[in-house]
């Protein structure tokens, strides 16, 4: 074995060894002396390397033009159409221009992932410790549709949403149900607001993420439907409770509150978002500032967590306002999987429920327990099929 040979088996031991930073170094000096030696293999280890250890938040602007511009002058696109195999030709290119587009370079990340051949991408789709990730392919037009809906061209990324979902073969990373998500938004921000909440429902049976029912309670607030907006915004802080995740919501819910003529309850919204900012430094808007001033609240206060845990019940009642409260009797019980059923004396339907949503001890989980509880729409992941659950469960002694 020569010098160059043993270097490079030394390159990819390291970088089977997860030191991705000494084996790209090896890979480019070795390459740079004499890139004839690489053969395919060590072509596709050095773009790893690459890709895992100069392609990252930590990267300049500079230093991701440079890296694309390398990767492009000097190697190749494979056809993956129909394998597995995972180019990191293309994999640097499209993970530059989720770096650009992250960045607001949009320009930059169209015409970076522009080189790449679509349909020679994969659509095969990875595997993770957090489930199915995106394949390439995947990949390619989620990021081509930000680029354009961050230039503002939404036409054209309406055009290759279309495309996607004629293209893309449907997976179980759901990369085409968050490309929808993405047409939902371009719909808002052209004002499409019925467009929007009829994609963005279907959306919601399957992914209850707070940022979605936030979405939705924007598109009702817009159509003056402020009873859906309320009970939307509602949902979208009671399934994550995080605070900075929520404080756009917080607001939303001040203005919906405030529409319904809820002021006290609009205020207190108002005031959760203003000692949230004033406790973390941010920037508080003069608007606000009034509005706490008039309201003669301590406007030196930072405890917003109290306030959070005084909105809960606000929230769970709010939700549960216009909802009918059926009574009915548990009919079975597996304990092991800690759900049941309940029979509705309303309809003598079963309710499917789960020992999360009981409020009292689950010592009074078993059959023939009597029990008041709301219906809430659901999603049966088993069947695959919309379907509903009894929530906030009560005994009734």
């Amino acid at each position: 074995m020569n010098h160059t040979n043993q270097n490079l088996h030394t390159a990819r031991r390291l970088h089977n060894s997860y030191n991705y930073v000494e084996a790209e170094e090896m890979y480019r000096a070795l390459f740079l002396e004499n890139k004839d030696a690489f053969e395919r293999n060590d072509n596709v280890f050095f773009l790893k390397s690459i890709n895992k250890s100069r392609i990252n938040d930590n990267s300049s602007t500079y230093d991701l033009e440079k890296e694309a511009n390398f990767v492009l002058e000097n190697f190749n696109q494979e056809d993956c159409s129909n394998r597995i195999f995972i180019d990191p030709y293309a994999e640097i290119l499209i993970n530059i221009a989720k770096q650009y587009n992250n960045r607001t370079y949009y320009l930059k990340a169209i015409t970076t992932i522009w080189n790449l051949k679509v349909d020679f991408l994969t659509t095969y789709n990875p595997v993770n410790p957090n489930g199915y990730t995106y394949s390439l392919k995947e990949k390619w037009y989620s990021s081509f549709i930000d680029s354009l809906m961050g230039m503002e061209k939404y036409d054209d990324a309406i055009k290759y949403v279309n495309e996607a979902m004629l293209e893309l073969p449907n997976s179980k990373s759901n990369a085409k149900l968050w490309i929808r998500y993405k047409l939902a938004k371009i719909y808002h921000q052209l004002g499409n607001y019925e467009d929007a909440v009829e994609i963005l429902e279907d959306i919601i049976n399957v992914k209850k993420e707070n940022y979605i029912y936030k979405l939705i309670a924007d598109n009702y607030y817009a159509l003056n439907d402020y009873d859906n907006a309320l009970k939307y915004a509602i949902e979208a802080v009671l399934v994550n409770k995080n605070v900075q995740n929520n404080i756009n919501t917080y607001m939303l819910l001040g203005d919906i509150l405030d529409k319904k003529d809820l002021k006290e309850e609009s205020i207190k919204h108002y005031y959760l978002v203003y000692t949230y900012r004033k406790a973390n430094n941010h920037r508080i808007e003069d608007n606000l500032s009034q509005i706490i001033e008039k309201a003669n609240l301590d406007m030196d206060n930072i405890d917003y967590r109290k306030i959070v845990k005084e909105l809960i019940p606000l929230w769970n009642e709010l939700k549960y306002d216009n909802m009918v409260r059926y009574s009915g009797t548990i009919k079975k019980v597996f304990e092991e999987k800690g759900i049941g059923f309940i029979r509705n004396d309303f309809d003598s339907n079963d309710t499917f429920f789960s020992f999360k949503d009981f409020k009292d001890s689950e010592d009074f989980i078993y059959p023939g327990t009597k029990v008041s509880f709301y219906i809430e729409e659901s999603f049966d992941y088993s069947k695959g099929r919309e379907s509903t659950k009894a929530v906030e469960i009560e005994v009734i002694y």
